[in-house]
């Protein structure tokens, strides 16, 4: 059973970051994907779903930040980057002055590019699977899919990944790559469901369409949203400019959850996309 009140325990949180902390560190982060990454965790605090965090792709801990306020006391968050010049520092300086020593000891910098990664470097890395993933590394097509295809094999099954700049003109191979590893990669086992301010969010179709329930029920987006369509998949647009009562998006969600007439094969759809994760990863073993 979801349960959206659990949104309101980490509201005061949330509200202070957004306020008082996010305009005081460089970086790119608009107010309603921070919004969209407390509810995440709020999501996943309602399933009782647990997993480590990593970020691809850190620049001066703007968003890292957040993350490390709202993961929980036993989460591991990876902070990856190339972290050149005294980045590293910068973003160390931003992390102790504005999150408590608990917070900051969650986090595990990881220096070095993505491009240079391999499966078994990140299965020795990741000692738990990864049940949130930010993606603002490498913006050129190739770098993204390389980046979606090496990592999304370690997600959980409730996992959510969040693709940055996927809206912006300035980079078409976020927007490609990112629809590519859905449709052509995965055959849809991975869909875009979740458009915020500049980020698009990825999960296994199920759990996308729970999430989307769960914010149709959350007070702060009520009515704000409206519901467009990617191939077969249906994307909820957070604050929209031609949105929709929350009421009718609901119903639509739970009509198409129905159209699943059973658990089993709630059930079948997941253990497929588990499958999926574990054939990729075992593809890519050096000996196969």
């Amino acid at each position: 059973m979801l349960k959206p009140e659990a949104a309101l325990k980490i509201s005061t949180t949330t509200q202070n970051y957004i306020n008082e902390i996010s305009p005081q560190i460089e970086g790119w982060f608009y107010p309603v994907d921070m919004m969209l990454f407390a509810m995440t965790e709020a999501f996943h605090q309602s399933i009782s779903a647990s997993g480590d965090i990593a970020e691809i792709g850190v620049w001066k801990g703007k968003s890292l930040a957040l993350l490390a306020m709202l993961a929980d006391k036993s989460e591991c968050i990876y902070a990856m980057d190339l972290f050149f010049d005294d980045l590293l520092q910068q973003t160390q300086s931003n992390i102790s002055t504005f999150t408590t020593p608990e917070q900051s000891a969650r986090i595990h910098y990881v220096t070095g590019n993505t491009a240079d990664y391999s499966t078994d470097y990140l299965r020795t890395l990741f000692k738990n699977k990864l049940r949130f993933l930010h993606i603002d590394a490498g913006h050129e097509y190739h770098e993204v899919l390389h980046t979606l295809t090496l990592t999304a094999p370690f997600m959980h099954d409730y996992g959510i990944i969040s693709m940055d700049d996927y809206h912006d003109r300035e980079f078409p191979g976020v927007h490609a790559a990112t629809l590519d590893y859905c449709y052509e990669t995965t055959k849809g086992l991975w869909v875009p469901f979740l458009a915020g301010g500049n980020k698009i969010y990825l999960a296994n179709p199920v759990y996308a369409k729970q999430f989307q329930l769960f914010l149709c029920k959350e007070a702060y987006f009520r009515d704000s949203m409206r519901l467009s369509r990617i191939k077969d998949s249906i994307v909820l647009i957070i604050q929209s400019k031609l949105p929709m009562k929350s009421e009718v998006i609901q119903h639509i969600i739970e009509q198409q959850l129905n159209g699943l007439k059973s658990a089993s094969e709630l059930n079948e759809l997941t253990q497929k996309a588990r499958h999926h994760s574990q054939t990729e990863l075992a593809a890519l073993q050096p000996n196969n």
